[in-house]
């Protein structure tokens, strides 16, 4: 404080009456405590909160904004009185946001949008996977410039945010209570964590909170709410095998595909115009189906799944700009997977789930798909997400069905024995030989509409334990 008094001192200033000094004057004046107010130094700036409370209300009534516009107007007068303070270091001083409740004096070029660029541009960080979360997302906020990054998320947890690309509305009432700032912000990262938790890759995060915004937050509080204290309380009998831990296939078992009405030629024109492909959309897509069986095969063989951009750059698009493809190979898996027709889950589906779950079965999910994405995402907007304690995905871990390692990290990421638990699905070459060669007590699968298989024809390690009509029997089998 000394050496910085002599400085100050030696530039012409009074170490002992500065701006904030002045501003406090001000405020004594229009009716305010100056005492009350407080200063935060956060490196390449100074907040002032004139209120103290770093919470809005206090900073809504007429006569706080009235009196915070006179004093934004006066702080701005003294920089450019003193040339924005340039003869006291390299840079200058200036308030470049009004903002909403503190007045911020800011280094120039020291703000969030240059932080975020140094941790992309030095450290590799793809703006696509980077969630950002304000209070500010509005004309003139202090969070506004992180538009200026395309790809990023951004998560606005208070109101008033300007609505534009990526930008998620992340406040929300619930049971009668109203989350903002903090609140809201705390109940995000509690969801992210735990979604993390099961299973998603960060990726599926970004994709399910873009896609869904608050619903799927709602859905989990209303789990928390619902089953709070409830898997204490029950005694529940041994089932089938002493069964304590079920898992699911997804596509097929708990959803099926419901054909577009274009039957997906949007799709195909979408992925056309994202890799910048010419001619007939008809025999792209004829292509694009032959490249897909081509890979179907090569996977099946290999017990394999590799990445999206993988799949893209070697299997389905070898002939266009890898770093094209590869930049959009997420969404390019998702247009192609509509294409053959939307996911959505049996009506019967979360009935059983939850049903399951209040006998207390625990539940998990392991499905063989081409996206890091698409699945979570469909789990949380059917609200069945919570439900399912882990979920594993072969193309997040690499290897698909039958594969016997995709089950056991499974039961490994539950702390089960795999003599504890059950498969549903509804492919015998996959759901029943998984689970069979990772020593699952249980192998059932679902007979659908299309089911092909005669079970007395079929080898043994591809034989079901169990084999049912529907879901709903299920809760015959698992009571």
């Amino acid at each position: 404080m000394e050496s910085a008094s002599v400085v100050l001192a030696g530039k012409g200033y009074n170490p002992e009456y500065g701006i904030l000094d002045r501003m406090k004057e001000k405020l004594l004046h229009d009716g305010f405590d100056p005492e009350e107010s407080e200063t935060y130094f956060r490196g390449g700036s100074v907040s002032w909160m004139m209120l103290g409370d770093i919470s809005a209300e206090p900073y809504h009534t007429g006569k706080a904004v009235d009196t915070r516009k006179k004093l934004l107007a006066m702080a701005e007068d003294i920089l450019a009185e003193r040339n924005y303070l340039a003869d006291l270091g390299k840079g200058e001083i200036h308030v470049p946001f009004p903002g909403a409740r503190g007045i911020k004096f800011v280094l120039k070029g020291n703000n969030k949008e240059r932080g975020l660029r140094h941790l992309i541009g030095n450290y590799g960080i793809p703006a696509g996977i980077i969630l950002f979360a304000g209070n500010e997302l509005f004309t003139g906020g202090n969070d506004n410039m992180i538009r200026n990054i395309a790809d990023v998320t951004l998560l606005s947890v208070s109101r008033g945010e300007t609505p534009g690309k990526n930008v998620v509305t992340g406040h929300f009432e619930f049971d009668g209570k109203y989350f903002s700032e903090v609140d809201a912000n705390l109940q995000w990262m509690n969801w992210a964590g735990f979604r993390m938790k099961q299973g998603y890759p960060w990726d599926a995060v970004i994709h399910t909170l873009r896609l869904h915004g608050t619903s799927v937050l709602k859905n989990r509080m209303m789990f928390i709410k619902e089953n709070k204290g409830s898997r204490e309380l029950l005694v529940k009998k041994p089932s089938h095998k002493n069964i304590e831990v079920i898992y699911f296939d997804k596509g097929g078992t708990l959803s099926h595909r419901v054909p577009l009405a274009d039957n997906g030629r949007s799709q195909i024109e979408e992925i056309m115009d994202r890799v910048g492909v010419k001619g007939s959309l008809d025999e792209f897509s004829a292509t694009l189906d032959k490249r897909n069986k081509d890979y179907k095969k090569w996977s099946v063989e290999n017990w394999a799944e590799p990445p999206e951009e993988v799949i893209w750059t070697r299997f389905m698009l070898p002939d266009f700009p890898v770093e094209i493809v590869r930049y959009h190979a997420k969404d390019l898996v998702l247009l192609y997977s509509h294409s053959k027709g939307l996911r959505q889950f049996k009506p019967e589906a979360k009935e059983v789930i939850m049903e399951l779950s209040h006998r207390g079965y625990r539940m998990g999910a392991i499905t063989n798909t081409v996206s890091s994405v698409l699945v979570p995402g469909e789990l949380d907007d059917a609200g069945i997400a919570d439900y399912m304690e882990t979920l594993v995905m072969s193309s997040v871990t690499g290897i698909r069905k039958p594969d016997p390692r995709l089950f056991l990290l499974a039961t490994r990421l539950m702390g089960i024995d795999p003599y504890k638990c059950a498969y549903i699905g509804d492919q015998v070459d996959r759901d029943a030989e998984g689970p069979k060669r990772s020593g699952f007590g249980l192998g059932v699968i679902i007979r659908g509409k299309k089911a092909t298989f005669v079970l007395e024809k079929l080898d043994s390690i591809q034989k079901p334990d169990l084999v049912v009509a529907s879901l709903k029997d299920l809760l015959s089998v698992f009571k």
